[in-house]
């Protein structure tokens, strides 16, 4: 596999982390005789940047009861996650199936909140389709 990527037309290296620490730390190594080569040719080096990696953080079902049960219509909202975490225990991931619900729910969940006069985080949630509020009520 090659470690480096040579772009002449920008007069650059682009090389890896893990082949570039090998080229400074073992000077008997292919890698060493290969960067000095570039260095000769005038190339400048340029590290490869890490992949940026996509949040996959998703909250608990107890993280997702607290951040219910501070809603303006909490009990409604309660009484709707546990229909949806009892209709989701059919589901080959349940976990996944009511993240699903919570993401549609809740869009705004990460986001900071907005209060009410009473102190109650205001839902801006979308509007339930009638196939899930069917499927809601044929659960309850």
């Amino acid at each position: 596999m090659k470690n480096y990527k040579i772009d002449f037309a920008a007069n650059t290296v682009t090389v890896t982390k893990t082949f570039l620490r090998t080229a400074q730390t073992d000077i008997n190594s292919a890698e060493f005789k290969t960067l000095t080569q570039l260095r000769e040719m005038g190339l400048t080096i340029i590290e490869k940047p890490a992949p940026c990696r996509k949040s996959t953080h998703r909250a608990t079902y107890a993280q997702m009861k607290v951040y219910i049960s501070c809603l303006a219509d909490a009990t409604r909202y309660l009484a709707e996650f546990e229909t949806v975490r009892l209709a989701s225990l059919e589901k080959p991931n349940p976990y996944q199936h009511v993240c699903e619900w919570y993401e549609k729910t809740f869009p705004n969940h990460n986001d900071l909140p907005e209060f009410d006069d009473d102190g109650k985080i205001i839902n801006f949630a979308a509007p339930i389709d009638e196939e899930d509020e069917a499927t809601i009520k044929e659960i309850a």
